[in-house]
């Protein structure tokens, strides 16, 4: 009989330590899994920010008129012939560089926390005057 109960509880033990290790294993995965949501999240956050501006500068003339059409309110910076937006950790920089009489390239990047996240280049013609 007292085997029977010593039996038991070992089996009891065993059970206990496995059901703790799938909670563990379990747990990591969840949590890795909420910071690549949180990941992927910004991703998005700044791939629509870079298409905004990709189309502000396919619809401009000048990087005076992306910033107009980019920022209306003005919280954009012109600086060192590149527009500069912070929205929120998100930071925004677009490129204007004129390529001969009739065509502008534009390179578009998004910065989180100081850290590139995402990136494209464009180009479009233009008319000259």
């Amino acid at each position: 009989m007292r085997k029977q109960i010593t039996a038991f509880y070992v089996e009891t033990l065993i059970l206990a330590a496995a059901f703790v290790a799938v909670l563990l294993a379990l747990s990591q995965v969840f949590g890795l899994a909420h910071s690549e949501s949180e990941r992927a999240g910004r991703l998005t956050e700044a791939v629509q920010l870079a298409e905004r501006a990709a189309e502000a500068v396919a619809a401009s003339d000048s990087l005076e008129d992306v910033q107009a059409l980019l920022a209306p309110d003005g919280e954009a910076v012109l600086k060192d012939g590149a527009l500069e937006l912070d929205s929120g950790a998100l930071c925004l920089s677009v490129s204007w560089e004129p390529d001969g009489p009739r065509l502008v390239r534009s390179r578009i990047a998004v910065d989180w926390n100081g850290a590139e996240i995402y990136a494209l280049e464009t180009a479009r013609g233009r008319e000259t005057s």
